[in-house]
């Protein structure tokens, strides 16, 4: 079965009869769907987020924040550019990934610790 991924929070809600709130799950658009990556777990740093995949695949982008009152011209769920990383060793499957203010450390499955 393929996985879908939400996120949500980071901003607050004005008012109560705004069309868009930060409280509600959003469906990250890169990742739904049978042909886009299987997500398996994620996480947030300042910044940035990462996601990692069934395969061990590392994603990361740009921490996505939007104000309250949601502006039409941007797509709810869009994280926008997504990149694969492909700076660690061929064939490493990423295991964990957790953030600093400024670092990203990246477990491997062979137990090997890389920090971006």
């Amino acid at each position: 079965m393929h996985t879908n991924t939400y996120v949500w929070g980071e901003g607050y809600q004005v008012d109560s009869s705004q069309e868009f709130s930060n409280f509600t799950p959003k469906n990250v658009k890169p990742f739904k769907g049978a042909d886009t990556p299987d997500v398996v777990d994620v996480a947030f740093g300042w910044y940035h987020e990462a996601y990692i995949t069934k395969q061990g695949e590392l994603f990361v982008c740009a921490k996505a924040k939007m104000s309250s009152i949601k502006i039409k011209e941007v797509p709810d769920g869009v994280r926008d550019p997504i990149v694969k990383v492909g700076t660690l060793p061929k064939g490493t499957k990423v295991l964990q990934v957790c953030f600093t203010r400024q670092r990203m450390f990246v477990v491997t499955q062979d137990g090997k610790l890389f920090v971006f």
